[in-house]
């Protein structure tokens, strides 16, 4: 046996390979004779004779890249070998996870290693704990690195330090985070105070807006942001975000300062190339104080196929903030027991808003919103609002304070329980943009109260087409405020009738009209009218809906009078603003009349 042993002994010093107690003595090596090496822990360091100035420049630290005591970094350095295909973080690199002891810098030496794998190829599998940190760093230069958990109830990253600065900056494209949890060991609102992030996603200047990152079964807890993202390309799925002031905050940068991502020649971020690949879906967001996702940087507007779906807020405020961008969509999602709107938009271009149910805890409840949806500030271009559920709220329903709704469809919504707080004042679509274009179809309103109406316009340069509309409950107007194309729902009028031909007397209390379709209106009703003198009598009739006539036949119609061995019927044709009603009186008989015409709104 002793002689086997000292064969060993020969063998490795024939070989050049030496055990060392510490790096302190790896430093001291004769490099030129030992090109491997070996701490107590079975650590292995090779030598290699490459100029490692950049590699080293990434590990002042010197977990990775162990310079030498004499010879400078241009004539090699010791490199710490690798550990198989995914190391595990407390076995390879003696992170504790007890929930006690900072790891920072076992985590961050496992990081800084990943440099020497493959790219798409370098994951860290994190075991079973709780690892202390205070800030984690991934660099620009280690692309697609991926964090590895087993689940996110039992391994957990726990950002101990206090201050502005994020749990983890990450400055790298593809990283990837899986069954993790991240969470602060300080208190959230002063996480909210001081603007301090959970993973903080930004490549920063001169460089690429390619930052790619996936996050999957992942839990975020404690932060001003769960995630911050600036750049393109988010995948977050199957996430739980609590206790955060937002749970995904998007952005995009002044384009000026970034480099474009490819070498064609083309503007790499013009609309359609440059603030994209955004996607959230399946995960339930808790006890959010702003909102579950916004898009509110300086550049929201650029944002292009948003996508986000299947959200579940519970107990927080909007499921979304912000800018729609460009073909953004919002469907399937729930948002319940909420103080403030489901969700507040800033703009949007030929988007979808879909499958949205929730609303306030109920009719009066301390978690009760004013407002279910607000749509402000900018310009709504070409979008659909469809499928909706929304109850409980103290005032409008959807309020519209946005510059203007061009081509924007309502279509499908339920209101239940809406404007409890002040029905007088309150509508379930209430729309204070202007020269907008809007149509409504298929809305419900449900609930008690009496409201202003079902859809309020403050405008007159509004079009707005409602057609399908019903209610149950309650003696709410259709309308309310400036006119609304009211397809196929009767609604009444008093004008007042002028005679013009051969009358004595004319009076019409109240008549009825519809839309049939967009600008065509029908009236009708009864009036009663006296001749002066038997022969041709005229009268002019107001219109609902006002329209300018420029040839008779502009309007058409009839009227009958019936009375006991006296039968009279007249025309209806159009005349200037008005309707020009026109029969044959045969005495001076008070004749009441039936009365029916169709005009085109001109």
């Amino acid at each position: 046996m002793q002689e086997a042993a000292e064969a060993a002994r020969a063998a490795a010093a024939s070989a050049n390979i030496r055990r060392v107690p510490d790096i302190p003595a790896l430093k001291t090596l004769n490099t030129d004779v030992t090109k491997l090496a070996f701490l107590p822990d079975d650590t292995g360091f090779d030598w290699k004779d490459i100029d490692s100035t950049t590699t080293a420049r990434l590990d002042p630290n010197e977990h990775v890249v162990v310079r030498d005591a004499e010879k400078p970094l241009t004539r090699g350095a010791w490199y710490r070998r690798l550990k198989g295909d995914e190391p595990s973080v407390r076995d390879a690199f003696k992170a504790k996870g007890d929930g006690s002891a900072d790891d920072s810098a076992a985590l961050q030496d496992a990081i800084y290693w990943m440099e020497y794998y493959p790219p798409r190829s370098r994951a860290l599998t994190w075991e079973r704990g709780i690892y202390n940190i205070s800030q984690l760093v991934i660099p620009n230069e280690i692309l697609g690195i991926s964090f590895n958990g087993r689940s996110y109830w039992d391994t957990t990253i726990r950002c101990q330090d206090g201050g502005s600065e994020p749990a983890i900056r990450n400055s790298s494209q593809e990283f990837k985070l899986f069954n993790l949890s991240l969470i602060s060991g300080q208190p959230n609102k002063a996480n909210w105070a001081n603007r301090k992030d959970g993973l903080h996603s930004d490549k920063g200047m001169g460089q690429t807006m390619d930052v790619d990152v996936t996050i999957s079964r992942c839990r975020f807890s404690g932060f001003y942001q769960g995630v911050y993202h600036k750049g393109r390309g988010l995948a977050a799925h199957t996430n739980h975000f609590t206790s955060c002031h937002i749970g995904i905050g998007l952005d995009w940068p002044d384009l000026g300062d970034y480099s474009p991502s490819d070498t064609s020649g083309h503007d790499a971020y013009d609309d359609a190339m440059a603030f994209r690949g955004i996607a959230v879906s399946d995960t339930r967001f808790h006890s959010l104080n702003y909102a579950a996702v916004a898009n509110v940087g300086p550049n929201a507007d650029k944002i292009v196929g948003l996508k986000i779906n299947d959200i579940v807020l519970d107990i927080g405020r909007r499921i979304f903030y912000g800018h729609l961008g460009k073909h953004g969509s919002i469907t399937n999602s729930t948002s319940t027991v909420s103080a403030t709107e489901i969700l507040e938009l800033t703009g949007g271009r030929d988007f979808n808003v879909s499958g949205i149910t929730g609303g306030g805890n109920a009719k009066g409840g301390v978690r009760t919103p004013q407002n279910l949806i607000k749509l402000t500030t900018g310009r709504f271009t070409g979008g659909r609002f469809s499928n909706m559920v929304l109850s409980n709220c103290h005032e409008h329903a959807i309020r519209d304070t946005s510059a203007c709704l061009e081509g924007v469809a309502f279509s499908d919504i339920t209101f239940h329980d809406v404007g409890f707080a002040s029905p007088d004042s309150s509508r379930a679509f209430s729309f204070g943009s202007q020269n907008s274009d809007i149509e409504v179809i298929n809305a419900k309103l449900l609930g008690s109260d009496t409201l202003q109406g079902v859809i309020g316009s403050n405008y007159g340069s509004n079009r707005i087409r409602a057609v399908n509309l019903s209610k149950e409950g309650s003696n709410t107007p259709w309308t309310a405020g400036s006119p609304v194309i009211l397809v196929g729902k009767r609604q009444s009028y008093s004008p007042k009738p002028i005679a013009v031909v051969n009358v004595a007397s004319v009076k019409a209390p109240a008549l009825d009209w519809l839309y049939i379709d967009d600008d065509l209106i029908e009236v009708y009703g009864r009036l009663t009218a006296t001749a002066a003198a038997a022969g041709n009598c005229e009268i002019d009739m107001p219109v609902p809906v006002p329209s300018m006539f420029t040839q008779p036949q502009d309007a058409s119609g009839s009227l009958i009078a019936a009375t006991a061995g006296l039968n009279i019927a007249g025309s209806v044709a159009a005349n200037g603003t008005m309707l020009r009603l026109r029969w044959l009186a045969q005495k001076t008989n008070n004749n009441s009349f039936s009365f029916t015409a169709r005009y085109r709104v001109m």
